[in-house]
């Protein structure tokens, strides 16, 4: 399982996972749209993989006027100048349907001239998902579970039963936003990928993290911490060692 790492520190800007090399790394288009041109070859190239989001839901919760369609021609633009290979569509499903996302979908892939990561919710029904299995060669599903959407995502034997179908298409699996740390130690949903902000939880929440060699395990030093930026700079650390031992990078 990779473990892509998402978020950053302070300023919106990559600079930890760029300095200690991060494997994997997820950035949103809504966050680098607003980088410098070097800042964003780094960030992209400097990982062994990388993974580009939307960012279309920060995109919405911001913007006074919300047009999509002037935010997926620049995503188009962006896409195209940086050599991306693997980015995902606009995960906008519960906003605008699902009829109208793969509407701009193969609008995205018809400008790419490539496949993008398709995402699955509850709502694209077991049909849906085998439709996308067969077609895709990577998709996600939004595991996060926060939304009421997405609860279902909480039910692990599904899960299983979903990668294991993919699997079975040669199709690859991320789990977006799946951060148990319960499923990154002991795998019980196969996913092949993940990604998680956790690492940026100790000035959210006050939590350590801590490599053990095999595992990564937390505990909660709330109302102990001045310098939140220390912490997570640690947390960083290590979850890029958790990251580069689960895909067995020495």
């Amino acid at each position: 399982m990779n473990i892509f790492l998402a978020g950053n520190i302070g300023k919106k800007i990559p600079n930890e996972y760029i300095q200690y090399k991060a494997p994997f790394v997820l950035q949103t288009f809504f966050d680098m749209m607003f980088w410098d041109e070097e800042l964003c070859k780094k960030a992209i190239r400097t990982p062994k993989m990388f993974f580009l989001d939307s960012g279309a839901f920060s995109f919405m919760n911001s913007a006074k006027s919300v047009d999509f369609s002037k935010y997926l021609d620049q995503y188009v633009l962006f896409v195209n100048r940086f050599n991306v290979q693997y980015f995902f569509e606009l995960d906008l499903d519960v906003v605008i349907g699902v009829q109208e996302t793969q509407k701009m979908t193969r609008y995205l892939e018809k400008k790419t001239q490539r496949q993008c990561i398709s995402v699955f919710h509850a709502c694209r029904k077991m049909d849906g998902w085998r439709q996308m299995i067969r077609e895709y060669k990577y998709v996600a599903i939004g595991a996060s579970g926060i939304t009421d959407e997405c609860k279902w995502v909480n039910n692990t034997k599904l899960l299983r039963t979903l990668v294991t179908m993919a699997h079975q298409n040669g199709c690859k699996v991320h789990g977006l936003g799946y951060t148990r740390l319960s499923n990154i130690n002991n795998t019980t949903v196969p996913f092949d990928s993940v990604d998680s902000s956790a690492c940026l939880s100790g000035g959210r929440y006050g939590t350590v993290y801590r490599f053990t060699g095999t595992e990564l395990v937390s505990k909660s030093i709330k109302n102990r911490v001045k310098d939140y930026k220390t912490l997570n700079t640690h947390n960083v650390k290590e979850w890029i060692k958790m990251s580069n031992y689960k895909a067995g990078i020495k």
